[in-house]
């Protein structure tokens, strides 16, 4: 490990796993999103995924992380809709439908994350026909974490792989409930 400080304009060179970083570039960059996304192709046809997704209160069916869900508007679906996602461990936030594209996927915008060391965080699921019966699934985060550069290193790092973790576990569980035989309450997929 190498650490080079100027006295003024502190220059941090630190070589972790061969990759050295430069703090200075790294506070400047600290305001942008971090972008993280998962992929997984499921062999089920888009309305088929779609009929799971857009049972937007019902998240809990397919994260694992989530132990229960309550709706926050009356509108269970589409843009302005709202959700409370509360965790095993008594944390919770909240998550507000921005984009809505029947078959195609939707967007949110999360606050209230007291419990997340996020300032700022998006999460999206879009939905790719293939060829056939098949599906790809995409689902992709963007988020600027708290604490500066630091906080940004964190961000590019540990919080991807916990990331990783947590949207490959979405997208298998997503796959399973497509899969099963039953889909209660499920939103006709219109075009």
């Amino acid at each position: 490990m190498t650490i080079v400080a100027e006295r003024d304009n502190i220059l941090m060179t630190e070589t972790v796993i061969g990759t050295a970083y430069d703090f200075r570039k790294i506070s400047q960059r600290t305001e942008q999103m971090i972008h993280h996304k998962r992929t997984l192709e499921i062999n089920a046809t888009p309305e088929a995924i779609w009929a799971v997704l857009s049972r937007f209160t019902q998240i809990d069916e397919i994260a694992p992380q989530i132990a229960y869900v309550e709706a926050l508007t009356h509108e269970a679906i589409g843009i302005g809709s709202k959700r409370r996602c509360y965790f095993e461990n008594g944390s919770s936030l909240v998550e507000e439908v921005t984009e809505w594209d029947p078959n195609r996927g939707y967007s949110v915008r999360l606050s209230d994350m007291t419990a997340i060391p996020l300032t700022d965080a998006h999460a999206t699921i879009a939905i790719k026909p293939l060829d056939g019966a098949r599906t790809r699934v995409i689902w992709s985060m963007d988020y600027a974490v708290k604490y500066g550069p630091l906080g940004w290193f964190l961000g590019q790092t540990l919080m991807k792989m916990m990331m990783s973790k947590v949207l490959d576990s979405n997208l298998k569980a997503l796959a399973n409930k497509v899969n099963s035989d039953h889909i209660p309450d499920a939103e006709p997929a219109y075009y």
